[in-house]
């Protein structure tokens, strides 16, 4: 909080190049100044998460998308504290809008692949307590609006002395409510430690799972490691992002097939007809049904 982002009027940070280990920096001069375009790729909540965070010194932040993007997607962070509805503060001491250009025209990349590491210079991240949210569209300056329009909320950060959201925005104490539309796609942790306050928070957790697994390892708080002086080489590198299990078709139903007819004594009589297995499954994790069983034969009741 201590840089002046003044009304809608926002100072491009620039991605000189996209990249695995380490993640890339930012510091391109051609791009200063730059402004987004109109979204490219539109995400949902969790497809792109913060990963690594810095306060202290030349403060960054590190996204890392878990669905490839295009190259200019847009991307947007603000450090204003919210209600759980999405009503943000409207503190001109405070980020809001701050763009995340991500153009790796320097690297060829048209597409920027899931889990890669993009990480890039800013300021006005403040601790012990600080809160960030990343998402696409743009927060309203209008006084008393402070909403999110034209997007969506992607992922929340928020670090404090006691690692929890709170139940009333506490704008004073730079603390925010849990928003409601990440759907639990966000990261709380807390600052303090032993050796004092901690200013950067990295994601140290698996580094391998589909989207749904790494966006639960990167909420759970017990996969950060806090520090107590910057090291951006400790921030994740490249995250294995593995496609969702499939059913290959379901297990086929077995049917044995009617029963055999019983005889009184007379001629035999006639078997059921055989049931027919069910259908392939052709959904994930769907059990295809079993064929109807057949019915056995009329008793036969001649001597």
């Amino acid at each position: 909080m201590r840089t002046n982002w003044v009304g809608k009027s926002v100072v491009a940070l620039s991605l000189a190049a996209a990249c695995a280990v380490p993640a890339c920096d930012s510091s391109k001069p051609e791009e200063v100044a730059r402004t987004t375009s109109a979204a490219t790729t539109t995400l949902q909540p969790g497809d792109v998460a913060i990963t690594c965070f810095n306060s202290n010194g030349t403060d960054f932040l590190q996204v890392t998308p878990l669905v490839p993007i295009e190259n200019d997607t847009d991307l947007r962070y603000t450090d204003r504290e919210t209600t759980a509805a999405g009503l943000f503060n409207t503190n001109d001491n405070e980020s809001i809008n701050v763009p995340v250009i991500i153009n790796p025209a320097d690297a060829g990349l048209a597409v920027i692949p899931a889990g890669t590491a993009l990480r890039f210079n800013t300021a006005g991240l403040g601790n012990p307590t600080e809160t960030v949210f990343l998402y696409q569209g743009s927060i309203s300056a209008t006084p008393d609006a402070g909403a999110l329009s034209g997007g969506q909320f992607l992922w929340g950060f928020q670090m404090s002395a006691g690692g929890i959201w709170v139940a009333s925005r506490d704008d004073a104490n730079n603390l925010s409510e849990r928003l409601s539309a990440l759907g639990g796609k966000d990261t709380v942790v807390s600052s303090s430690g032993d050796a004092g306050a901690i200013v950067q928070f990295y994601y140290s957790g698996p580094t391998s799972g589909t989207k749904a697994q790494l966006q639960g390892f990167i909420a759970d708080p017990t996969n950060w490691t806090g520090v107590t002086a910057p090291n951006a080489s400790l921030c994740p590198g490249l995250l294995t992002v593995l496609p969702d299990a499939t059913d290959g078709g379901g297990d086929v139903p077995v049917d044995s097939g009617g029963a055999a007819g019983a005889d009184g004594g007379g001629d035999a009589g006639t078997g059921g007809v055989t049931g027919t297995g069910g259908a392939v499954d052709a959904q994930p994790d769907v059990t295809g049904t079993g064929g109807v069983t057949g019915t056995g034969g009329a008793v036969d009741a001649r001597p």
